[in-house]
């Protein structure tokens, strides 16, 4: 990771912002040799004091993602084919603004989510963007963006864009799935890369509709913001941007699951 990723002044006010909290990490595939214990933790072999199945670590990580500042939940948000995880944006046209979004969203999902995960640009040099803070949300846990959407909307003079290929929720509140491309050679893309590779490749390519090019990689070519296989539950654009006046307070598409459990830059 190149030195230019990190503000360790900035790193330290997003600390100061955020109450020290830990979480619990499953660890799997524990191996003892001799006085030497390992196992794997996110994907990352780790030494042990004792094989325990679980670790306790802080929920707060400084540059695990380069130029950016992650905090995660009790679980991890999950991303498989149809119930692929969704991707709330703040946008903000600087670092200050972004910390308020930023406090608050990880101090509400810290009260009511589950399986979700934050990050904010960490590095002031980089704003603004329309993707200052981003949070994973796990399918099951989707509802929470239309009560993100409500809580930064109380911030005075927040910073209003939106990319254009999410859909908004709320001004400077963008909304998105992550990509689910049958194509392997896509898969190591962000969601803006992903959505703008398909883009340039249509307008490069003579004969190629945009729309049939959507369709090929996963995305509903109308609501392009989600997947073609995402379980819409009857539910369209219009009623995630419909006026707050008419709307019922909580728009269908989140609405919490059912108690039987049944910049111009975006990552």
């Amino acid at each position: 990771m190149s030195r230019i990723d990190r503000d360790p002044a900035t790193e330290s006010a997003i600390a100061d912002r955020l109450p020290r909290r830990e979480i619990s990490l499953p660890v799997t595939d524990v191996r003892v040799d001799g006085d030497r214990t390992t196992g794997s933790v996110m994907g990352a072999r780790v030494l042990l004091d004792s094989p325990e199945p679980v670790l306790r670590i802080s929920d707060s990580w400084p540059a695990l993602s380069p130029g950016f500042y992650m905090v995660f939940g009790d679980e991890r948000p999950r991303a498989t084919g149809r119930d692929a995880l969704w991707r709330v944006y703040l946008a903000a046209d600087g670092i200050d603004a972004a910390l308020d979004d930023f406090a608050l969203a990880v101090g509400y999902l810290r009260t009511h989510g589950r399986r979700w995960q934050a990050k904010i640009a960490s590095t002031p040099a980089v704003y603004p963007r329309t993707d200052a803070v981003t949070v994973y949300l796990d399918h099951t846990d989707r509802h929470h963006a239309s009560m993100l959407a409500d809580l930064v909307g109380s911030v005075t003079g927040r910073w209003n864009r939106v990319s254009a290929f999410v859909t908004e929720l709320a001004p400077g509140v963008g909304f998105a799935q992550e990509p689910a491309d049958p194509d392997p050679t896509r898969r190591g893309l962000s969601y803006g890369q992903h959505r703008a590779s398909i883009v340039a490749r249509a307008a490069l390519t003579p004969g190629l509709d945009l729309a049939a090019a959507l369709s090929a990689a996963g995305v509903d070519p109308v609501e392009y913001w989600r997947n073609s296989v995402a379980d819409k539950h009857g539910v369209t654009e219009k009623h995630l941007v419909a006026d707050k006046h008419s709307a019922p307070a909580t728009p269908t598409l989140l609405a919490a699951p059912a108690a039987s459990g049944s910049g111009h830059r975006v990552r």
